[in-house]
């Protein structure tokens, strides 16, 4: 997706406290703590007229950004996407969760996975194949369902602990009508982790926000779907601009 839009945007991309080569620091990896790297990084970038882009945990650090840093918001921000996200902590996995929700045995696993300490990571197999899997849609490749496992095998087991913690209080839904910038929503129809009535949720509180739900797609929109991502974001920046 970066290299759809580097030709005419300055993309600029991190690694998230505690993942890749940045280190959770002593604030530890929390939806808070990466809201304020959001504004450290608009800061040391000396970015302006900024779109800001977060899938998942990324879209919900947004979500903290917003209530953490309003006037930043106001002067810095053109425009926000949410990608596969939520404003509120999914709702407590149940054994007779439908097919198409983040539920049921496969839901408590991976739920428990991130939220126990463990000195084991993700390996390859066919188990851990097909728990990532639930993260796409029909078409996704193997390609796709492997980059995801490489990633989740080479994550740090206490930052999977840690952010799972952030995530499982996470709640700013009430927060958002505060928010005025431009804002775009994308979600994929078969995502089983932040499912379409998220991102509806996130629309009804954000006041002229709109929602783009992409037919087969699972939670890995950039993945999955990056030319119709970078269409609604070049929405947002209109061919000019700085994408954060």
């Amino acid at each position: 997706m970066i290299r759809l839009l580097r030709d005419d945007h300055r993309v600029v991309a991190w690694d998230m406290r505690g993942h890749g080569r940045s280190r959770a620091g002593r604030d530890g990896v929390t939806l808070d703590a990466v809201a304020e790297d959001i504004a450290t990084v608009i800061a040391a970038c000396d970015l302006d007229d900024v779109v800001l882009v977060g899938h998942s945990m990324g879209g919900m650090a947004m979500c903290h950004f917003a209530r953490l840093h309003p006037r930043l918001l106001a002067h810095k921000v053109r425009g926000l996407a949410f990608v596969a996200t939520s404003a509120r902590v999914l709702p407590p996995p149940s054994w007779r969760a439908d097919v198409k929700t983040l539920g049921g045995v496969a839901g408590a696993l991976l739920l428990a996975g991130l939220r126990v300490p463990s000195p084991y990571r993700w390996r390859h197999g066919d188990l851990s194949t097909a728990m990532v899997a639930i993260a796409f849609g029909p078409d996704a490749t193997a390609r796709m369902v492997d980059d995801v496992r490489v990633m989740l095998s080479e994550a740090r087991p206490e930052t999977m602990v840690e952010a799972g913690r952030s995530i499982s209080t996470h709640d700013e839904l009430d927060h958002l009508g505060s928010v005025h910038t431009p804002t775009e929503i994308v979600v994929g129809d078969y995502d089983r982790l932040t499912p379409p009535a998220h991102a509806q949720a996130l629309h009804r509180a954000i006041a002229g926000s709109r929602v783009t739900v992409v037919e087969r797609a699972g939670h890995q929109v950039m993945q999955e779907a990056p030319h119709e991502l970078c269409s609604v974001i070049r929405s947002l920046t209109g061919q000019r601009g700085s994408a954060a």
